[in-house]
């Protein structure tokens, strides 16, 4: 297993092949709602006419500079996440897919599923 951030963040049981940490998706969606909210932030800003460059408001910064720092580091983000799902799990991130699974014979017999009997009302 190659050396990832769980190597210090997460309990030393959960350090091997077997770990289901979701380290990398996380990051991605975090990303994401970055994004979103610059997003929402942008739209605010178009509302009230903010967006344009002569709308400094601190150290020469103006608001849609500013928004869009919050954008890049949104999609910079999602892609840290990505690569680093891929990474960690060696190429078979976003998949859960078991690799010991046998095929199924369709004809077969198959027992049914066991019925979900309901409690009588009191």
């Amino acid at each position: 297993m190659p050396p990832t951030c769980g190597d210090c963040c997460c309990p030393a049981e959960c350090n091997d092949e077997r770990c289901g940490c979701k380290c990398g998706e996380s990051i991605l969606t975090l990303g994401l709602v970055f994004v979103i909210a610059a997003a929402a932030f942008w739209a605010v800003g178009w509302l009230f006419g903010w967006n344009g460059p002569d709308t400094h408001f601190q150290a020469d910064m103006t608001y849609h500079s500013f928004n869009m720092f919050w954008f890049y580091l949104g999609f910079l983000t999602m892609v840290f996440g990505a690569a680093y799902a891929f990474y960690a799990r060696g190429g078979k991130a976003f998949a859960r897919e078991t690799e010991n699974e046998e095929p199924k014979d369709e004809s077969a017999v198959q027992s049914a599923p066991t019925p979900y009997v309901m409690m009588p009302e009191p």
